[in-house]
């Protein structure tokens, strides 16, 4: 008698989901090197070489002028380029119209912080809002190899694994305080509003 896993629709898509989005995922991460850093992206968002029908839903490049929320500190968040980490891709109403919010950003190696700083301040949404966090060990994926500092509320969250961190309407959450990096950290950032405010 074999212990065969039982093939039904529900269980192939999850299989093939689950394999081809890590697959997806450690192909970005196998091809990252500092070469592929050397320059910020071009400040034009949307492909304007692809003439297809959808192909202006394909965004490609960052964004060139993003008005930070309130909460953002000055200065805490800049394109990734040479050397440095940042926000990679963002996705709002003003990029594709209609579109919802999604931010990805590269959080670099930096060892132990000597002076943390918050990368944004308390506050709270009108939405829900969901955020994760990527370690980028892909032979121990889960490890985030850096410790995070989040606040849900008046609940202090040390975080050192790969998380998905879903925060509903109305909770307050913030400071995000990056204390240690040790290994890159891919960020991921979304919610259901059509702008970040």
């Amino acid at each position: 008698m074999t212990d065969k896993k039982r093939t039904n629709r529900r269980n192939f898509f999850q299989d093939v989901s689950a394999g081809a989005a890590g697959m997806a995922f450690a192909s970005i991460l196998f091809t990252l090197d500092a070469t592929a850093m050397t320059s910020p992206q071009k400040p034009d968002n949307i492909n304007k070489m692809d003439t297809s029908k959808y192909g202006k839903y394909i965004v490609m490049e960052l964004k060139s002028s993003i008005a930070e929320a309130s909460w953002t500190n000055a200065g805490a968040v800049r394109a990734a380029g040479k050397g440095h980490g940042g926000r990679v891709l963002f996705l709002d109403n003003e990029v594709i119209p209609g579109a919802f919010y999604v931010e990805t950003a590269w959080s670099f190696p930096q060892g132990l912080i000597k002076e943390p700083r918050s990368v944004a301040e308390p506050h709270k949404h009108d939405y829900d809002e969901v955020l994760a966090m990527f370690g980028t060990d892909l032979d121990n994926p889960y490890e985030l190899n850096g410790e995070v500092e989040f606040w849900l509320g008046d609940e202090k969250h040390i975080l050192t694994k790969t998380c998905i961190i879903f925060i509903p309407r109305g909770l307050m959450h913030c400071p995000l305080i990056y204390r240690r990096v040790d290994r890159p950290i891919f960020n991921f950032t979304t919610h259901s509003g059509k702008m970040y405010h």
